[in-house]
């Protein structure tokens, strides 16, 4: 391979380990700790993804922009805050104060299941949140506040249905879970512009960090699409490892390296 080439393979995966690595560890713990089960309870309801899906932690833009109220907060890392929109809106004057829900917050909590809200930590209005758990995972859901002033957890049908798919689904098939992957990736990649602050100082900064994140992620999650959940961290890791042999190996053994695979082959 000609050196210039392997340079720019090199500075692409030092980039993509720079910029891209804590966006692509969240997803790969994501999808390793029942996220595919989490997409597929959201596809069961025929409903979709709204105006906004984010890791709280998933890339360097966040560690250096993040708000001064988030600053010490340790309780966030693996969780995944989506709005879920219903197929049809709910138009009961119960679930809202308006008489019209069009959809729900959800937390989906994972790595860190020690912070995630519960009955012995928030108590809001007349029921206090509760995590539905699934062993390494949890979603847990939110709500507006009503007429009344009081934060109501009173569920909708379509509610228990993503719940009840969450907990009950006992295996995705594995082309399901490709297509779900494949379907739900532009909100993903999204996601990190959910981050931008409105700082004038810092916005030109965090949006190219935001783009470069953005870039160097699309080649690995789409590699990630097709490895099942289970291997989805050792290939993570495996990925980082490679990366960082491929960066520090001198151009003459990486040479010899091809020459004795060529030469078995």
């Amino acid at each position: 391979m000609d050196r210039k080439i392997i340079k720019i393979i090199k500075w692409s995966l030092l980039l993509s380990l720079i910029f891209s690595s804590l966006y692509l560890f969240n997803y790969s713990y994501f999808k390793a700790s029942n996220g595919i089960f989490l997409l597929n309870a959201l596809d069961s309801v025929g409903g979709k993804i709204g105006n906004y899906i984010a890791f709280d932690v998933d890339s360097p833009a966040w560690l250096l922009f993040r708000p001064y109220h988030l600053k010490q907060r340790r309780d966030c890392f693996g969780r995944l805050r989506l709005f879920y929109k219903y197929k049809i809106p709910y138009t009961d004057p119960i679930y809202v104060d308006n008489g019209k829900r069009v959809g729900c917050v959800i937390d989906f909590w994972y790595l860190n299941l020690k912070a995630c809200p519960g009955p012995d930590i928030y108590d809001i209005g007349e029921k206090p949140m509760e995590p539905f758990l699934r062993s390494n995972s949890a979603i847990v859901f939110y709500y507006v506040l009503t007429a009344d002033g009081y934060y109501k957890t009173i569920l909708t049908p379509d509610d228990y249905k993503i719940i009840d798919s969450f907990l009950n689904t006992k295996r995705i098939p594995y082309l399901k879970s490709i297509a779900l992957q494949i379907k739900t990736m532009p909100f993903f990649l999204k996601s990190e512009l959910n981050h931008l602050e409105t700082d004038a100082n810092n916005v030109l900064l965090q949006m190219l960090m935001l783009v470069f994140t953005v870039v160097f992620s699309i080649p690995y999650l789409y590699c990630q699409v097709v490895v099942p959940p289970t291997l989805s961290i050792p290939f993570f890791f495996l990925g980082v490892a490679f990366s960082i042999f491929y960066i520090v190996t001198p151009y003459r053994i990486l040479k010899r390296i091809k020459e004795r695979i060529l030469g078995k082959l």
